[in-house]
């Protein structure tokens, strides 16, 4: 077989997560937003708000944790006698607890730090999400896109790179090409946009991989870490509206925001669901850093991009959306864009030309055949010396 699926993960779901969550967040975002009546600042609060959810899930399991070990110091009681016989204060103790302090410092300043970060580069695409940015995004911001986590992965996660993530890049690179080619036409404000798509994209994959460092450094769950920032960015957001709000009501947005579409408690319970929403497919990126890698999220978001531009052909008069040849051209390279991207983070492995040798699929076989071989010369050997020493008694 030429193209085959690598080992079924139910966890592949999450992929969905995230395309199509923010496409009903498109529609539950409209039902109480006023026309021309949202703002940037009360558009990025929203977002972090909704991070708060994560306590829900983050509160569950905490429970769950203090029942396991009730039932743990229950069936063991004899565990307690001995540590209340031990020193507490001893030299071990004194060092656990040191090391323990510094890690909780470093929890922190790493929270903080992915606080500032997100909140830049959230406040940044809403700021910059022009029209004139809509064509250069489908070649220019891509492959800015798919360039920083593919040299991020590498530099800061050491995540090691084969043939298939090469090939995978190049192909993808040129269909990104192609892509140009066709939209270039219509391009506004070309050489803004690409110095806007290059650090916005860093910024952006940066921020995904600091939250994967996060995660494997402190073995913190995505809800832990989503919880805590949207607390952080909520607070800061909401201190610095108040201020601007009484001084200077032209820099503030969110007490505004609520004035110019909260009339009653239907639209406050529709935007609570819309929050959820929100919620959830932030959620999706950051489930799928968690078991997968950054690079992974690349996968859904280009599905949601993909989406969005064959539903642009039916909402907008726009003439390139109504072009058949631009369209299937769009269509087509899409479509060799998201293959490759799923050969790139090894969902599909190819069998030919050796791309699939270093795929973990192939070296988990390699190891387990190794093994069993290793087992067989273990037990033949096993074998020969029961053999001799029956043949010498």
């Amino acid at each position: 077989m030429l193209i085959e699926f690598s080992e079924f993960n139910f966890k592949l779901i999450l992929f969905l997560i995230y395309p199509i969550s923010i496409r009903i967040q498109d529609y539950s975002n409209e039902a109480y937003i006023k026309e021309d009546k949202d703002n940037i600042l009360f558009t990025t609060f929203r977002c972090y708000l909704s991070f708060i959810f994560s306590g829900v899930p983050l509160l569950i399991f905490k429970l769950n944790t203090k029942k396991k070990k009730k039932k743990e110091g229950e069936s063991s009681p004899n565990k307690i006698e001995v540590e209340n016989g031990k020193n507490s204060m001893n030299i071990l103790n004194i060092q656990l607890k040191k090391y323990e302090r510094i890690k909780l410092y470093k929890l922190i300043l790493f929270l903080f730090l992915l606080s500032m970060i997100g909140l830049f580069s959230f406040y940044a695409s809403y700021y910059f999400s022009s029209s004139d940015y809509t064509y250069p995004k489908y070649s220019v911001r891509t492959f800015f896109q798919i360039t920083h986590f593919f040299t991020l992965s590498y530099f800061l996660l050491k995540q090691k790179l084969f043939k298939h993530h090469f090939i995978s890049y190049g192909c993808i690179t040129i269909m990104l090409i192609i892509i140009f080619g066709v939209t270039f036409s219509y391009f506004k404000e070309f050489l803004y946009a690409v110095i806007y798509f290059f650090v916005s994209e860093f910024v952006f994959a940066f921020y995904d991989i600091f939250i994967k460092i996060c995660m494997n450094k402190f073995y913190k769950t995505p809800y832990f870490i989503m919880f805590y920032i949207g607390i952080i960015n909520t607070i800061v957001l909401l201190i610095y509206d108040i201020i601007a709000y009484f001084t200077n009501p032209d820099i503030s947005g969110i007490i505004i925001g609520f004035k110019d579409n909260i009339y009653n408690a239907g639209d406050f319970f529709l935007m609570v669901l819309d929050l959820f929403f929100e919620y959830l497919w932030n959620l999706g990126i950051w489930i799928l850093i968690y078991y997968f890698s950054p690079c992974h999220y690349f996968i859904a978001d280009y599905a949601s991009e993909y989406i969005y531009f064959i539903l642009k052909r039916f909402k907008k008069k726009d003439p390139f959306y109504l072009d058949n040849i631009n369209f299937s051209v769009m269509i087509i390279c899409g479509i060799i864009i998201f293959i490759f991207s799923l050969v790139f983070n090894e969902v599909i492995i190819l069998n030919f030309f050796g791309l699939d040798f270093n795929t973990n699929k192939r070296i988990k076989e390699r190891g387990n055949s190794e093994i069993e071989n290793l087992f067989e010369m273990c037990g033949t050997s096993l074998k020969d010396d029961i053999e001799n020493t029956s043949e010498n008694d």
